[in-house]
């Protein structure tokens, strides 16, 4: 079960956004790659992640690189499905996190692209999907 690492709304798919929490174990990464995997069986989607709370020195360097490598991983088996990565930054540790995340990020098959709040996300993401549609 994924819960305590992320709270996700897909009430608007092919919208997905996900509000990371702050700590993770290994078996919550993978029960939350799970659910992605359930999303790029649906289609092709959009994703926005919001860090805001996850507190990079909670987790220990093995789970960051255990996330990383899973994130890996499903990118390459899903990246396919993923239209876009929309981030949304708005704190120095976040932005830390992040810079760690594309440095070890294997699959650059769909783009991520940062942004300083939610609202300016879900604009990007209803442009990406109507673009998608046409």
């Amino acid at each position: 079960m994924f819960e305590g690492i992320a709270e996700i709304d897909d009430s608007r798919f092919p919208l997905v956004i996900v509000r990371m929490l702050s700590t993770a174990t290994p078996e919550q990464i993978d029960a939350y790659f799970e659910v992605l995997d359930g999303y790029a069986r649906r289609g092709r989607f959009v994703i926005i992640a919001d860090p805001e709370r996850l507190d990079p020195l909670r987790l220990d360097a093995t789970t960051r690189k255990y996330f990383v490598e899973s994130g890996n991983r499903w990118s390459a088996k899903h990246g396919h499905a993923l239209i876009a990565e929309l981030i949304v930054i708005r704190s120095r540790p976040s932005r830390a996190l992040y810079a760690f995340y594309t440095w070890l990020r294997q699959n650059r098959s769909f783009p991520t692209e940062l942004f300083e709040s939610i609202d300016a996300a879900k604009v990007r993401a209803e442009v990406l999907l109507d673009s998608q549609s046409e």
